[in-house]
């Protein structure tokens, strides 16, 4: 192998350009063309690649090219390197003009519906050049640890996993909690007071209880002797069940902050039914060792500031 310092001082971002979209493309010649170069110069490119750090990079065959075990490894590494450098960029662009730059953040659609679009609205005020890249997934738990971990977003925020990985780290906003919701036109919605056996036979709508944070909701049920109701439409997405809310009938859970933020504009209203215990901590986890640029430090900022409210409510 290659030493260390002779490598570095060779390897040329040009070639992991190219390293990474001969991967994308699992073709030299489909590499070429999207680079808007010629396959010869791509192929010389790998080849000098391969031969600086003496390694088989690719596997050839007539089908095409396959990453071996050590092309893999450059390629995960090089694209924590232009997404570091595109971080860089945006970092030298927000402090140079104080409102540029750009975030890219992870979020489950429960946060996005409700108070990320409150946190984006104050920033854009105060920062009109900064821009906003989005990747939602269901649940924290379930967004993709490689995106954060590759560099693809800035950080995630939504609820916090049981466990956070080592190499991550977690900054608590506030204990959300899970409500009962219907249709602001639901005869429950009008009532003072419901019980959570009157709710077991009603149309739902949402994830199994068996889901997270349902599974929060099926446990106040039976510790009240009660079944889980019946979910007869089975969806997690939150459009499905505002429409479906919304036409009268059908029951859910949603976060607080979700009945907040974004019950007005559809229609909809918490059914006053306590469900003990269903509530959960909710904040940002950003990489270890990985320093923020100053538009994500403000985001965490605005984030708290947002959250006091909910973060003071037991």
């Amino acid at each position: 192998m290659v030493q260390l310092g002779h490598a570095s001082r060779r390897l040329k971002l040009r070639q992991l350009d190219v390293l990474l979209a001969v991967a994308e493309s699992g073709s030299m010649a489909k590499a070429a063309e999207n680079l808007a170069i010629t396959q010869p110069v791509v192929s010389k490119s790998i080849a000098d690649l391969e031969k600086l750090l003496k390694v088989q990079l690719f596997d050839r065959s007539s089908q095409g090219v396959e990453p071996t075990l050590y092309g893999r490894a450059l390629i995960e590494r090089s694209m924590a390197i232009f997404n570091d450098l595109r971080t860089s960029v945006a970092e030298l662009e927000f402090l140079s003009h104080s409102t540029g730059g750009e975030l890219r953040i992870g979020s489950s659609q429960a946060i996005a519906s409700g108070m990320l679009g409150i946190i984006i609205d104050r920033m854009s005020r105060q920062y009109p050049r900064l821009n906003f890249g989005i990747v939602l997934g269901d649940d924290l738990a379930e967004l993709p640890n490689s995106d954060l971990r590759r560099r693809n977003i800035d950080f995630i925020i939504g609820r916090l996993p049981d466990v956070v990985p080592d190499d991550m780290q977690a900054t608590f906003l506030y204990d959300e909690i899970a409500y009962v919701a219907a249709g602001a036109d639901n005869p429950l919605t009008r009532r003072r007071r419901v019980k959570l056996s009157e709710l077991v036979d009603e149309p739902w709508c949402g994830p199994p209880f068996d889901h997270f944070p349902w599974s929060l909701a099926a446990d106040a049920f039976r510790r009240a002797g009660l079944k889980p109701p019946h979910t007869i439409v089975r969806t997690r997405s939150m459009l499905i069940r505002d429409s479906l809310l919304t036409a009268g009938r059908f029951l859910t859970i949603y976060p607080r902050t979700v009945l907040r933020f974004g019950a007005k504009n559809l229609s909809l209203k918490r059914v006053p039914v306590d469900l003990p215990g269903a509530r959960y901590p909710v904040g940002i986890v950003t990489l270890k060792n990985r320093t923020l640029n100053p538009a994500a430090e403000r985001f965490i900022d605005c984030a708290r500031e947002v959250a006091k409210p909910f973060a003071r409510v037991k």
